[in-house]
């Protein structure tokens, strides 16, 4: 992820910031793309054209510090396609937080610039038909009657859309060997994915536990925009997270994913007649007014300290032991692994991600819950299905 600095909250810190960065400059002129970081400033509405860059060199430039902005860093190493820059929009479903259950739907959309890539210069970095990938910003170039002709003509004659589906952009970079070595860009997406939802976690546990959505039948759920640019190494970087992601659209492109990806949401978050009238997870926690990971940390704790251990045997044991364990469930443990169950059957084109057998998510955890562990020592299992 890039350094970021929020204006209302870290206004001196990036004050600091941008004095090192002038000082470095004043020296030598090793890192130009440094001194042009965008801002980007909330409740916005999805606006991009409200993004602007920042520019250190000039001394003029007042900082805001009542301004509700993120400033994040430039960055200067990304893949291009056609030498256009170019990033995707992925979808993400949280259904859950205790335990945490992540779904992302394996069609996104690529967005690209409209104009071709050049590194960021005093004259040029507001164009932001250059450096920002955002629609409704290359929307407007497009639309633009001045627009220039001859790059429009050679775009249309190369069959260059400026808004594709994501898994053709992918093929494409795989099939024409982009990079030198192979490269898993699916699993890069998903570590992206996993590290970012887990480190917001622990705020989402605290709101769910005010709120009482634990219960079952599930009564809510989040889907979530991620934005995401791959760089000229390899690797991914997290420019954003939308908690209000567009879902219309006005391009072909746009209709042939999120039609599906809609269909395939109400199916996945949609109650099953086995939990419609299940009142039991309710009236415990309306006659206790406290779950049972409350109820008694101590015990619960040692459970955790159980099934971690239980997660390094080989595999033999692994299933032995874990089978004893899934034995002796308590009632509401049962209903939440039989609910795991079931959304596999009905998750469409949306892929979970959290749990899976490899547990290799459980590392990003700061604190793993007892019912993380327990998913994941049950998919592992196979009780409940990848």
């Amino acid at each position: 992820m890039q350094h970021f600095y929020s204006l209302l909250i870290k206004c001196n810190d990036f004050r600091i910031h941008r004095q090192k960065i002038k000082n470095k400059i004043t020296v030598t002129i090793l890192d130009i793309d440094s001194r042009f970081p965008p801002i980007k400033p909330s409740k916005r509405k999805r606006k991009s054209q409200y993004i602007s860059f920042f520019s250190f060199v000039n001394e003029q430039v007042q900082i805001e510090t009542q301004v509700e902005a993120v400033v994040q860093e430039y960055i200067k190493n990304p893949l291009l396609i056609n030498g256009y820059k170019f990033d995707f929009r992925i979808y993400v479903v949280v259904l859950q937080v205790d335990p945490l259950i992540v779904y992302y739907y394996q069609e996104g959309i690529a967005r690209f610039a409209t104009t071709q890539y050049s590194k960021p210069t005093l004259k040029t970095i507001n164009d932001k038909t250059v450096h920002l990938t955002n629609y409704s910003v290359n929307k407007n170039y497009m639309d633009d009657e001045d627009s220039d002709e001859i790059i429009e003509t050679q775009i249309q004659q190369e069959n260059f859309a400026f808004k594709q589906k994501m898994t053709t952009v992918i093929e494409h970079i795989q099939s024409n060997l982009y990079f030198a070595s192979e490269i898993d860009i699916y699993k890069k997406i998903e570590e992206v994915i996993q590290a970012t939802i887990i480190a917001a976690e622990p705020k989402m546990a605290a709101q769910a536990l005010i709120n009482r959505s634990n219960a079952l039948p599930r009564k809510c759920f989040g889907m979530y925009g991620f934005d995401l640019i791959l760089l000229n190494d390899g690797e991914f970087k997290l420019l954003e997270v939308n908690a209000n992601p567009s879902t219309g659209g006005d391009t072909q492109v746009d209709f042939e994913v999120k039609d599906p990806l809609f269909r395939d949401l109400i199916s996945l978050t949609q109650p099953k007649k086995y939990f419609v009238n299940d009142k039991l997870r309710v009236q415990q926690v309306a006659d206790e007014n406290e779950t049972p990971r409350e109820k008694d940390q101590r015990a619960f704790s040692q459970k955790i300290r159980d099934l971690k251990a239980l997660y390094c045997l080989d595999e033999s044991k692994f299933q032995i032991e874990s089978s004893k364990i899934l034995r002796n469930l308590s009632e509401y443990e049962e209903k939440l692994l039989k609910q795991l169950n079931i959304d596999c059957k009905k998750h469409g084109n949306f892929k979970r991600i959290i749990p899976n057998a490899s547990g290799d998510y459980l590392e990003f955890f700061e604190s793993a819950k007892y019912t993380d562990w327990l998913a994941a020592i049950a998919v592992k299992a196979k009780y409940i299905k990848e």
